[in-house]
């Protein structure tokens, strides 16, 4: 059974030795206003051999690499810091923890949107409830994803010209957004590094997909909400912000995302209803699969999409030449074409994907 259609079904029934990299060298990603790919339409083929390039492709660096994830050390830490570190140590076990909630409105359209023979004005009208969603919808639609000839202003045409799949995963976009921006005092920096990253990782693990067998829209949700519970940690640390008048060290706040994030992951996935293949990968996406293993291609893309994420300068920055790494050779991608070709068109649809979502 497939993710969305668990969804449906659910909500239909009414469940209720490396060096660490610098880090204050991050790439800035800027989106270039001449892209023209899109998500479903693949570059032309390039080929990364030809001695007329004269340079390496982009994941296959020049000097030493990583092979593995790189795990962040333990930083120094401030007082408020440790301070941080022991709250979040004490929520493990989600006692006083404020989990975000799945939106009303979401809710409500998904369910629509199981009926094959939805009504297109009813999920307008649903959308239109929220100024929020609503907002997201017209620029989606008018994004370069999916612009027509003329501009579209009103619901009902954006959510004819969208479709059904594409206002399903914008709903869970939106749900993930609400959660990550809720304000807590302090600034939005953390929010919009937390938020970018999951866009990023969605539009990865669904561009590799069908390279490693696997569906490329469950494999969005996958990338999106798998590491969810870095949205538990921001809010925390937020929280304590504006408490103690201080802003935390990106180093710090990456470290403690990678310390907590499968735990309190795991605890929004039972929140919010997911199936329980997500929900294990969320809890252990980290984990080093076994040959038998039945989400073993789901943990091998993801931790590929970890570390792609932070060689396109969108998670934790580390080097990596790509073809010797770990989940590339066990999924047998090396001399594959195919993830060759969707390599080289990746930072392009990241950039594109990410300005057409991240509003």
């Amino acid at each position: 059974m497939g993710l969305w259609q668990w969804f449906f079904d659910n909500l239909i029934a009414g469940r209720s030795s490396v060096t660490e990299p610098d880090r204050q060298s991050r790439p800035a990603r800027t989106v270039s206003s001449t892209a023209t790919a899109t998500l479903d339409e693949p570059c032309p083929s390039i080929d990364v051999h030809d001695d007329s390039i004269g340079t390496n492709p982009w994941w296959i660096p020049d000097g030493e690499a990583l092979g593995h994830p790189f795990v962040i050390p333990k930083p120094d830490f401030t007082p408020e810091a440790e301070a941080l570190d022991r709250i979040l140590f004490a929520h493990l076990d989600g006692h006083e923890l404020h989990l975000p909630p799945l939106p009303a409105v979401a809710e409500r359209v998904i369910q629509k949107l199981s009926n094959v023979n939805y009504n297109a004005a009813e999920i307008a009208r649903e959308i239109e409830e929220d100024p929020v969603i609503a907002g997201a919808v017209i620029r989606m639609v008018n994004s370069a994803m999916y612009a027509g000839v003329q501009q579209i202003t009103a619901l009902l045409p954006a959510v004819n010209r969208l479709g059904a799949n594409a206002v399903r995963t914008l709903m869970l976009h939106q749900a993930l957004r609400a959660a990550t921006f809720r304000r807590q005092g302090g600034d939005d920096q953390l929010a919009d590094i937390v938020w970018k990253r999951s866009l990023a990782a969605g539009c990865i693990m669904r561009s590799l997909a069908p390279c490693a067998g696997l569906d490329a829209e469950e494999a969005f949700i996958i990338g999106l909400l798998h590491d969810i519970g870095c949205v538990v940690v921001q809010r925390e640390t937020q929280k304590h912000q504006k408490a103690l008048h201080y802003d935390i060290e990106l180093d710090a706040f990456d470290y403690l995302c990678q310390e907590y994030h499968q735990e309190f992951g795991e605890l929004v996935a039972g929140q919010w209803g997911l199936p329980e293949t997500l929900r294990k990968l969320i809890a252990s996406h980290h984990a080093v699969p076994e040959p038998n293993d039945p989400l073993r291609r789901e943990r091998l893309l993801l931790q590929l999409t970890g570390m792609i994420n932070g060689m396109v300068g969108y998670g934790v920055p580390a080097i990596y030449h790509l073809l010797d790494t770990v989940p590339v050779q066990a999924l047998d991608l090396v001399g594959n074409r195919r993830f060759t070709d969707r390599l080289v068109e990746l930072p392009g649809l990241i950039e594109l994907h990410v300005a057409s979502l991240a509003f």
